[in-house]
């Protein structure tokens, strides 16, 4: 297909609005990049601070157990003490009195 030279008169007058829509399409195509780099820096910038947030919250239930740790050890030397005084203690009882010697049966 040729083109002639009343086409090209033609369509000089339409090649302003030609390049406004163009140009529009770009900026359009510019904004939308712009636009998602945006979102990008933001969704980075929430899961560094979640991946911070879950950090301080692993150290704190970390810290959390090794306190109850402790505690339940020094609960445990405390307890087998006391256990050691009460089966001493349970045992005089026991040959003190005569506890088990008379069974009751009833039918």
């Amino acid at each position: 297909m040729t083109i002639k030279p009343i086409d090209v008169q033609t369509n000089i007058a339409h090649l302003h609005e030609i390049a406004k829509g163009e140009h529009g399409r770009s900026a359009a195509y510019i904004h939308g990049e712009h636009i998602l780099e945006k979102n990008a820096e933001e969704e980075a910038r929430r899961i560094r601070n979640k991946l911070e947030e879950n950090k301080h919250a692993e150290k704190t239930l970390i810290m959390r157990e090794e306190r109850q740790k402790q505690k339940k050890d020094k609960g445990h030397q405390h307890e087998d003490a006391d256990n050691n005084d009460n089966s001493e203690e349970k045992a005089n009882l026991l040959k003190q009195t005569n506890i088990g010697l008379r069974i009751d049966v009833k039918r």
